[in-house]
């Protein structure tokens, strides 16, 4: 606003309509212009954040690994699309949920809590492997990485954490071990029967 106006109640009215600025007459051109440039820069950062913003969202959402946003009571605050292609849902269907009792097996839900509040305490996990149950009631094996996201303050809101599904190596692994226990068991079996024949 640049008016000739100083009343106290006028001011606080041009901030309420949104004012980013009063100026009141007679002005300062060299106060005039700095102002302007203070606001013009200030645009000119909040287009830059909008558009890292933006990126950031396409690079989550885009990802071929799992994106996981927890608060720090474990309830969740977001996934991006490919979490949503394994587990069978769809963000708003589980959002603000506890995210142990949603999607941790019984057997493994207090231990993977505990994990997760040492990663709030700057414990991070690396390579954890835990599975977790889908909306169709199937396991996936997910190997996980996580690190705190803090607010401006500093302070602990949550934690991020990337996943990869290692379901399909894991069962190729244990085909692997199925496989050599097979053979082995079958060189036992033919050394139990080989007879020796000695020099008469």
């Amino acid at each position: 606003f640049l008016t000739a106006s100083v009343k106290k109640e006028d001011i606080v009215n041009a901030f309420r309509l949104g004012a980013a600025d009063y100026i009141s007459m007679p002005f300062n051109t060299q106060e005039l212009y700095a102002r302007i440039n203070t606001h013009l820069d200030l645009q000119r950062h909040k287009h830059d954040a909008a558009k890292e913003k933006e990126i950031s969202n396409s690079i989550i959402e885009t990802a071929q690994t799992i994106i996981l946003f927890l608060d720090t009571e474990g309830k969740i605050i977001k996934f991006n699309n490919y979490f949503e292609e394994i587990s069978g849902y769809v963000l708003d269907e589980v959002k603000g949920k506890d995210w142990f009792s949603t999607f941790i097996p019984e057997p493994d839900s207090d231990k993977i809590r505990e994990l997760f509040k040492k990663s709030v305490n700057n414990i991070h996990a690396k390579g954890n492997i835990n599975p977790i149950l889908t909306k169709a009631g199937n396991l996936r094996y997910i190997e996980w990485y996580d690190k705190t996201f803090k607010n401006a303050a500093g302070n602990v809101i949550g934690i991020i954490a990337t996943g990869i599904d290692i379901t399909e190596k894991r069962h190729i692994q244990e085909e692997i071990k199925t496989t050599k226990r097979y053979l082995e068991n079958m060189v036992h079996t033919i050394n139990d029967c080989l007879i020796v024949i000695g020099p008469d």
